[in-house]
């Protein structure tokens, strides 16, 4: 079964892998020629300790009117969701959901 949660600080590392594998599977484009590497470059300051404490004070202290969910199968974080909300209009800014 899926839980739906609100984000805490301790969900960072999961969080960023979930980005991580999405990018993956998702941005590779041999016709735009997008690498694996490439992807893999992009994201390798997110994996790092640095990069997961960024993402777990983000998480922390979020922007006013953020909500950041995660959806988890068993305790294992298995997608991401952020939305804002705003006086004109409310906005889905990411949704991630690992392939398998």
């Amino acid at each position: 079964m899926i839980e739906i949660t609100q984000a805490r600080p301790e969900d960072a590392p999961g969080a960023q892998q979930v980005f991580y594998q999405t990018w993956l599977s998702t941005y590779p484009n041999e016709e735009f020629g997008v690498t694996v590497e490439d992807v893999e470059d992009r994201f390798k300051d997110r994996i790092t300790e640095e990069g997961v404490a960024k993402m777990a004070k983000k998480i922390a202290d979020p922007e006013p009117n953020s909500l950041f969910l995660l959806a988890k199968d068993g305790g294992k974080i298995v997608g991401v969701c952020r939305a804002l909300k705003n006086e004109e209009k409310n906005q889905l800014t990411a949704i991630y959901v690992l392939p398998e």
